[in-house]
């Protein structure tokens, strides 16, 4: 059983260091020493939505209100939902 899992490292650290070593050998292939142009932004399908030079997002009114009061509650905390992440309760083995 021993040499068996012996075995199986020998095998398993040889096919991890031919990968990586393979890996990098074509990852340095593909080197540019081309820079990217600079942009503002980027956009997952199609062109940018704002330009670089935007004020405010279409969502945004810029001329509401300015001032007021936000109340934020806060009894507990994100994890009082879950009865195992508390030191007292032992979960059912």
């Amino acid at each position: 059983m021993l040499n068996s899992l012996r075995h199986f490292s020998r095998v398993t650290a040889s096919l991890l260091i031919l990968s990586l070593s393979s890996w990098s050998l074509a990852d340095s292939e593909n080197l540019s020493p081309e820079i990217p142009p600079s942009v503002h932004g980027i956009a997952m399908h199609g062109d940018l939505k704002y330009p670089a030079d935007f004020t405010h997002f279409d969502y945004v009114n810029p001329n509401a209100p300015k001032g007021g009061r936000v109340v934020q509650s806060a009894i507990g905390s994100f994890d009082s939902f879950n009865p195992l992440l508390c030191v007292a309760l032992q979960p059912m083995a």
